[in-house]
């Protein structure tokens, strides 16, 4: 899943949590975890940070070590930011919204229409490419 923790090697400041570096920047996945990204529809890991840069709002909700972290975006940017200090240093951590036993990523977005115009999904094109998705990895 998708790594939760501050990065304090970030270049930006404040420092940013690992998810959100991941949603945020091209090539960013890849750092943490090759092989999450063995199948990547082509786009050879860019592919989360584009749908979330083209998407109107994009939602990630990570459940991982007993607790459950989201982040919202509109247009690849993030949404009700808390900054904090630590140890002198502003970070901005991924906010915890409560504890779970359950593991996993969530990824709930809505295309930009004013990039694409008229969106419209099509359940049978999706539905087969998870499928095939499904059996690759």
């Amino acid at each position: 899943g998708i790594p939760t923790g501050l990065k304090m090697d970030d270049k930006h400041e404040p420092k940013r949590s690992a998810a959100e570096i991941v949603m945020t920047e091209l090539h960013a996945g890849g750092k943490f975890d090759q092989n999450s990204y063995k199948v990547s529809g082509g786009l050879h890991g860019v592919g989360v940070s584009c749908v979330n840069a083209l998407s109107a709002w994009l939602r990630l909700t990570v459940r991982r070590d007993g607790k459950k972290h989201f982040m919202e975006f509109h247009r690849g940017v993030p949404q009700n930011r808390v900054i904090e200090v630590i140890d002198g240093v502003a970070v901005s951590p991924i906010q915890v919204v409560g504890e779970t036993e359950n593991r996993g990523t969530e990824v709930h977005f809505m295309a930009d229409e004013t990039i694409f115009g008229n969106v419209e999904y099509h359940y049978d094109i999706l539905a087969k490419r998870i499928r095939e998705l499904s059996f690759l990895k």
